[in-house]
């Protein structure tokens, strides 16, 4: 865990003189850190057991979709772990998103002489995200802490010490946590290819192809037949059973994100069969009498003419 226990005194004459290069503890009777020597010797990088802030992000679930450009995103900062740093605290806060152009700043410390006790060692924030265009985004949250090293550590630092003198460290360390997501707002579209207007009912009913194409994979697919509920359907199909009459036809569908798209909405009409004529069978026996009948019948005409 970190260590916080440096004096008040020494640690608001470092914020003052810390670019004055020497610092002298504030003597008095009760302090038995009293009369050491503290100089300051500059930034030096993290040390092996500083390890960087942590960034916990709530919201957006890790590449979740979503079906509007615009998001919240919750998260909270912590001070890194570290075994020999003194007084860590948040230096700032900031992200960077692949649609923008420059790196957003959330916090940053404003250092001065009486700002001590707004140091922050825990952050939280809600981004409002909006205008983020379609596609896969991602977003990376930055946090830089700040602390001081003390040589020897303060732990071994003498009580009521005389001519002693600590050496006394700025250090900084940013931690990075990037999530991604995908916006997803534009329906899928369906395209119905041609069904006859007018079908011909075979048994009453007619059968009727129903083919279409899609843009894009889809996670559901149903159709409307005259207004009646959704039917669902995995593709292409043929619809039987319909029976005489107009008839209209809507295809729907629905997106991995949940956005639903419909085709044009399609009309057409099944229609009765055409009568047809009852054919008469005839044995060679009634052709043979019919062909007699009108032998006879010509013989007579042709007799009544000859006696005129």
């Amino acid at each position: 865990m970190r260590k916080t226990a440096l004096p008040s005194t020494l640690i608001l004459v470092l914020l003052i003189t810390a670019a004055a290069g020497t610092v002298l503890v504030n003597s008095a009777s009760a302090n038995p850190y009293s009369h050491i020597m503290g100089t300051y010797e500059g930034e030096v990088p993290p040390r092996p057991d500083t390890q960087p802030p942590r960034i916990i992000i709530y919201s957006p679930e890790y590449n979740s979709t979503l079906t509007a450009n615009s998001v919240f995103t919750n998260f909270t900062v912590e001070l890194g772990e570290s075994k020999s740093a003194e007084n860590p605290f948040i230096w700032n806060v900031y992200y960077e998103a692949d649609w923008l152009e420059n790196n957003t700043y959330v916090y940053e410390y404003v250092p001065s002489a009486s700002s001590y006790s707004s140091r922050k060692a825990e952050f939280s924030a809600t981004l409002n995200l909006t205008e983020i265009p379609e596609g896969r985004r991602s977003i990376i949250i930055y946090a830089t802490e700040k602390g001081e090293y003390s040589d020897p550590p303060f732990s071994e630092w003498p009580m009521w010490a005389l001519n002693f003198t600590a050496k006394l460290y700025i250090f900084e360390i940013t931690g990075s946590s990037p999530f991604s997501f995908n916006i997803d707002i534009t329906p899928l579209t369906i395209s119905l290819l041609p069904i006859e207007t007018e079908l011909v009912a075979d048994s009453g009913t007619a059968e009727v192809p129903l083919n279409f194409t899609l843009s894009e994979a889809a996670s559901k697919i149903s159709f409307v037949l005259d207004g009646r509920d959704n039917a669902t359907i995995t593709g292409n199909t043929t619809l039987s059973g319909i029976n005489v009459g107009n008839h209209n036809l809507t295809v729907y569908a629905w997106d991995s994100a949940g956005n639903v798209g419909a085709s044009e909405t399609v009309a057409f009409t099944v229609v009765e069969p055409f009568p047809t004529m009852p054919v008469v069978s005839l044995s060679g026996v009634s052709i043979a009498v019919i062909a007699t009948a009108c032998m006879l019948l010509i013989m007579k005409r042709r007799k009544e003419a000859t006696q005129k």
